[in-house]
């Protein structure tokens, strides 16, 4: 059974990608996960598939490089089957450099995952460059007439012959080949479309014949001396232009036309002589239409084009080829369209719901998604995947956790089913998928049982979440019922002020005070909708909005159109509105909006609805939607966090330069901290912390129950968003790391290496047996770690430690330039960190360093604001060797670099998560994945250099100065395994974060029983109660990495990995609790 806590806000959500240009024709398709696929004409002149990538962008297959084209493409033609294998047809012509020739390529059918891997496009082209008159097409000057042709059965697979017609076209005139039978008097062809008929396949064409406008169908059998054709009627007045075709339920092809109302011909009747078009609709959005585009999945279909009025426009339809039948509804303006518009739509086959690509003026491509179950509109920009580009798009994004209600610790790689409440674009831990209410995505938790799910957005609406269990699942996680879950509340939380006039006012509202009135009044109306809306979340949202019942202030017109389809163009219109109220009617709630005289009427039947009719309303009075995420603007400030990544790259930078500079002039003295550990250690050992803090359980539960308010921080969504960034950008991590000198080498083969595997069978006992202890439920207790951690501790250690010491004392200077070397590293690509240190920084290079900065930075900053209402204090030009030696004389500066060790501690916890499960998978690898070691040793250091125990007056600073060598000198032999390329480097370097991290443990504890024994200025009981918690979670952390690292064993890993994102929650829910309490 589990328990879900969700975090969620509207945010400025970053990608890695670009805006796609286009100003060529395009063709939308789906691929095999139901995507939109888009075929065009690039920049360079070859042909393109546009694919999404699954991560919230798409990526670009050269069609033409892929199939050996040559030169520029002029013509393409792209079909996809109506039925379950989605079978491909792709065509094009291209000309010949230097050449008026033209080449021709056919390529099908072929699956959408084809294109995943381009290089198999070849095996799919059934037929090639064209060798006589017959293939080829020169070049024309007609900018209206396409240069290729082309007709298809759908075959299958293992079937490479297709029905293809062609035409030869020269400059000045065309000339039909045999094998079309199209008259010659046709001189000026209008439109063009391929058909099936019961007499056979062929083409239907549309064209001028002295100076009468003539519809025929010809059969193009490339054998056929004797083609059928048929010389259809077309009505005077009727100004057809545009055709386009459907699929009938007999796979026979009907026939749809446009000009002054839309006409129909059936399939039945197109094969023969004689026999008319039908007009089927009058409606006056068809005056002029053009630019017929079909769009089919099965029996459903649309019909888009674009009218006089420059009106982009579609109408619902089945594929039934009953004139009376086939038209759903009426036609719905959606968009104003410009004269060179082009577009393409699609149908989801599962859903029915529609998917609509269309060029904005700006040349942008523009992916607009309609669900079925509403009827609303999103929008949201077609990106393609560019590793340094940096696109902020609107998106709600949640942070959702799961954990086991008994024992509180996350539900590690669960599977559970997420739905929404209209079909829509998820992307959920990093990877893409198309949801609706009755199409869940099956997702898996990560380690720390986190689903990060953003939702793109283009407004302040959202559609609502459903979790429930998997069919079929052993341990129902939900046995009550699913869970809901809206991640607009946050939004509709501060949006419930706006229904005043003063409110809105304050929130830069226009008008006189009697619209600000009517506005108000319907905002305040709809939130009473809402209201009510959720107290009867057990019945449908429809008909809770039917059950209530509220009396309007004014009258509302008589209402026209129903429905949400209408709301985008409604809202094209905002500054045509005159009125607007909520008002009751048909036993439901109605949003009536008034555009000149016509009154459009929307259901208010669900949350969604409610906030997209306010959000209308606040457009109207010329409240700015930045008004809606000022708080979260506040937090993402940049400036603020670009001051605190320069504050984390000068600590780093100082600290750093101080460890080359004294390795160099105190060697003997750097030495003597290390002689003392033995003792040290010994005396570690025997302390007992007094009151009953040795024997407290440390759990998930004391963890979260101790500090409330801390753990509502850990999970807030603004917090994790920069580690879940971090997790997703180290899978396209892109850098060359320099040289590898000859004294690491050495260093390492001679010294660190023998001396980690000496050590390795004993440690690895110790962690087995604290192991055996702690791996069902996480409850252990300072003592119960003491009771098996003894004096072999000591001895493995410090003869551990000592020896590479040692070592490291001999080319130190030359360990830490080399380690400030590798820092500074240029990172090629990572994630969207690259486009962000570009764009917002405006660095031309960013380095290993900047990047994992800015990952520490962003959190921290936030949770500075989250905590203090403020960001971290400023650190510039910091001197680090000031701080060691002398202590720092400037207040300041001593107090922005606590502050800011507190809020990167909790960061640190967060993001050590991520590199511990990247530490269990890659363990196996014989060289590790070098951006891997790297992230981490600069994670590392950043913590560690952020910490130095500088109060000379502190209890245990003896004892704290030596878990900060030991500690260092671990993340220093890190990175002479990075250097070194060493292999299986995390299974070698177990030994070491296992002594380490026990031993560590042992001393700190001499820290704690001073601080609660001593009088000393900052003496705090709960505050060290805290320290001594978070002090058991590390080290549990720490050993279950290293089980996780050193275990092959699958299961072993699994539960190693699920007791190591328990531990880091708790971690960073103790450490952000003792910053609570630091900051008050």
């Amino acid at each position: 059974m589990a328990d879900l806590h969700i975090d969620s806000q509207l945010m400025n959500h970053m990608l890695p990608a670009n805006a796609i240009d286009n100003k060529k024709h395009l063709l939308a398709i789906h691929d095999e996960k139901h995507q939109p696929l888009v075929f065009s004409i690039g920049n360079d002149g070859h042909l393109y598939a546009i694919k999404s990538n699954s991560s919230g962008s798409n990526d670009t297959i050269n069609v033409s490089s892929a199939v050996g084209a040559r030169g520029t493409v002029d013509a393409f033609i792209v079909k996809q089957a109506n039925d379950s294998d989605s079978g491909i047809f792709v065509a094009f012509s291209n000309t010949i450099p230097d050449s008026s020739a033209s080449e021709l390529h056919v390529l099908g059918p072929f699956k959408p995952e084809v294109l995943n891997t381009p290089d198999q496009l070849t095996h799919y082209v059934i037929f090639g460059t064209a060798q006589n008159d017959k293939g080829q097409a020169n070049k024309s000057q007609a900018s209206d007439w396409p240069l290729l042709i082309a007709s298809y059965n759908y075959i299958a697979e293992h079937n490479k012959d297709a029905n293809i017609s062609r035409i030869l076209v020269e400059a000045n005139k065309w000339r039909w080949t045999s094998d079309l039978r199209i008259y010659e008097q046709a001189k000026t062809t209008i439109a063009v479309a391929p058909g099936s008929l019961s007499v056979g396949d062929g083409l239907f064409i549309l064209y001028k014949k002295d100076q009468r406008t003539t519809l025929m169908f010809t059969t193009i059998g490339v054998n056929d001396d004797s083609p059928w054709t048929a010389d259809i009627i077309v009505p005077e007045g009727s100004n057809l232009n545009s055709i386009s075709t459907y699929i009938e339920p007999d796979n026979y092809t009907g026939l749809i036309l446009a000009g002054d109302g839309l006409w129909h011909i059936p399939a039945k009747d197109a094969w023969n002589s004689g026999n008319s078009v039908k007009k089927i609709s009058s409606d006056p959005l068809y005056k002029g239409a053009t630019n017929l585009h079909v769009a089919q999945s099965a029996e459903a279909a649309s019909i888009w084009f674009s009218n006089a009025d420059r009106v982009l426009g579609y109408q619902r339809a089945n594929n039934s080829g009953v004139d009376g039948q086939m038209l759903l509804g009426e036609p719905v303006p959606l968009r104003p369209a410009s004269s060179s518009i082009d577009y393409s739509a699609i149908i989801d086959p599962s859903t029915k719901s529609q998917s609509f690509i269309v060029v904005e003026d700006s040349s942008h491509l523009v992916l607009m998604e309609q669900a079925t179950e509403t009827k609303m509109w999103s929008s949201r920009p077609f990106l393609v995947n560019e590793p340094n580009g940096l696109v902020e798009t609107n998106a709600f994004v949640s942070h959702v956790e799961l954990q086991d209600s008994r024992s509180k610790q996350p539900l590690s790689t669960t599977k559970v089913n997420v739905s929404t409440s209209g079909w829509a674009n998820l992307i959920i831990n990093g990877t893409e998928y198309m949801v609706g209410k009755d199409k869940p995505a099956t997702v898996e938790t990560n380690v720390k049982g986190v689903l990060t799910i953003i939702q793109p957005s283009d407004g302040i609406s959202a559609y609502t979440y459903t979790f429930s269990d998997v069919p079929g699942s052993d341990k129902p996680l939900f046995p009550s019922g699913p869970v809901t879950a809206d991640p607009s509340k946050k939004v509709q939380d501060k949006i419930q002020k706006f229904t005043s006039v003063d409110e809105l006012k304050k929130a830069g509202a226009k008008g006189t005070d009697d619209e600000l009135k009517t506005a108000a009044k319907a905002i305040q109306d709809m939130h009473d909708v809402k209201s009510k809306l959720d107290k009867s979340n057990n019945t449908t949202e429809a008909a809770a909005a039917r059950a209530v019942a509220l009396v309007a202030a004014s009258a509302a017109p008589s209402s026209g159109h129903s429905g949400w389809d209408f709301f985008e163009w409604v809202k094209h219109g905002v500054e045509k509105i005159t009125h607007f109220v909520v008002k009751a009617a048909e036993d439901a709630w109605h949003f009536i909006v008034t555009v000149a005289d016509k009154a459009w009427k929307f259901v208010l039947d669900s949350v969604t609805a409610v906030v997209k009719g306010i959000q209308l309303v606040l457009e109207k009075i010329g409240v700015a939607l930045k008004k809606i995420w000022e708080y979260v603007k506040y937090l993402f400030e940049w400036d603020d966090i670009k001051a605190t990544y320069e504050g984390v790259k000068s600590i780093v930078n100082s600290g750093l330069d101080y460890g080359i500079k004294i390795v160099g002039e105190k060697t003997e003295e750097v030495g003597k901290i290390f002689d003392k550990l033995e003792e040290q250690l010994g005396a570690a050992l025997k302390v007992k912390l007094p009151g009953d803090h040795g024997a407290k359980k440390q759990s998930q539960a004391s963890a979260e129950s101790g500090n409330p308010s801390a753990a509502g921080h850990t999970k807030n969504v603004e917090v994790n968003n920069a580690t879940y960034h971090f997790e997703e950008g180290k899978k396209t991590a892109k850098y060359e790391p320099n040289t590898t000198g000859d004294a690491i080498k050495s260093l390492w083969d001679d010294t660190i290496e023998p001396a980690l595997k000496e050590a390795g069978a004993g440690a690895k006992r110790i962690a087995d047996t604290i192991w055996e202890i702690c791996k069902g439920e996480l409850s252990l207790s300072v003592n119960e770690i003491f009771a098996v951690i003894g004096g072999e501790i000591v001895h493995l250690l410090v003869t551990l430690i000592k020896t590479i010491v040692q070592g490291l004392m001999g080319i130190g200077q030359i360990v830490l330039t080399g380690i400030k070397d590798l820092l500074n590293t240029s990172v090629w690509s990572f994630g969207i960190f690259g486009g962000l240190l570009k764009k917002l920084f405006h660095l031309p290079d960013f380095s290993i360093l900047d990047v994992v900065a800015i990952v520490i930075a962003i959190p921290s900053t936030i949770l500075a604001k989250l905590i203090t209402g403020k960001a971290p204090k400023r650190i510039q030009n910091f001197d680090f060797a000031r701080m060691v030696e002398k202590g720092p004389t400037d207040d300041q500066t001593l107090l922005a670099y606590n502050e800011l060790a507190s809020y990167i501690a909790i960061t640190k916890a967060l993001v050590d998560a991520v590199v511990n499960v990247v530490k269990m998978a890659t363990a196996e690898i014989p060289v590790e994945p070098p951006q891997f070691s790297v992230l981490t040793l600069a994670a590392d250091l950043i913590g560690l250099l952020i910490s130095y125990p500088w109060d000379k007056k502190a209890p245990g600073r003896d004892y704290r100065i030596a878990i900060w060598g030991i500690l260092l000198t671990n993340t220093i032999v890190l990175s002479v395994c990075t250097k070194a390329s060493t292999p299986y480097t995390l299974k070698i370097m177990a030994a070491s974060d296992i002594l380490v991290g026990l031993s560590a443990f042992a001393l700190v504890q001499v820290v704690h029983h001073d601080e609660l024994t001593e009088e000393w200025k900052g003496r705090d009981e709960e505050k060290t109660g805290l320290n001594i918690s978070s002090s058991v979670f590390e080290v549990i952390e720490r050993l279950a990495t290293a089980v996780g690292i050193i275990v092959p064993e699958p299961t072993t890993k699994l539960l190693a990995g699920a007791v190591m994102g328990t531990t880091a929650a708790c971690k960073a829910v103790v450490k952000t609790g003792i910053a609570v309490k630091g900051a008050h």
